[in-house]
């Protein structure tokens, strides 16, 4: 059937993709982009109509106060707008909102820089995305000072 052809062809893309190797995923997404295009009647249908992260690595230590019991850790978040460029590779990154500190959000940024993303596909051919929004969330202990000023 088409639509398990066109899933295995976003596999296929997705891994080329996250093995760095953009030249060899983009032909598996303009398959699988022609098949649901012809199954639906529409060019735009289908799950390549917008870019999709295919891999993000978060800092490690913004994941480390996680799983700490509810009440004791700070959740910091960012905002951030960005260009999936036709390659599937993030550019133009800018800060939304943030409240994050300084340090936080500048390894939050490096990473998404490294994210891996499949580009949206319009006419059977990938382009570049302006304004693609991506949430980031640091977790933190939260500081003993502010436990124990809360109980007084």
């Amino acid at each position: 059937p088409r639509e398990l052809l066109a899933e295995a062809l976003i596999e296929m893309g997705d891994w080329m993709t996250t093995l760095r190797r953009t030249d060899a995923a983009l032909p598996y997404y303009a398959e699988a982009v022609a098949l649901t295009a012809s199954a639906s009647g529409g060019p735009e249908a289908g799950p390549l109509a917008a870019p999709r992260q295919v891999f993000f690595r978060p800092p490690p230590a913004s994941l480390r106060s996680r799983i700490r019991t509810p009440g004791t850790i700070l959740a910091r978040r960012a905002e951030f707008s960005l260009t999936v460029g036709e390659d599937g590779t993030p550019r133009d990154i800018a800060v939304v909102s943030n409240e994050m500190g300084e340090g936080q959000r500048a390894q939050m940024q490096r990473a998404l820089e490294r994210a891996l993303y499949s580009p949206r596909f319009e006419g059977g051919a990938p382009r570049a995305t302006e304004g693609v929004h991506f949430s980031a969330v640091w977790y933190e202990l939260e500081a003993p000072e502010q436990e124990s000023a809360g109980r007084q």
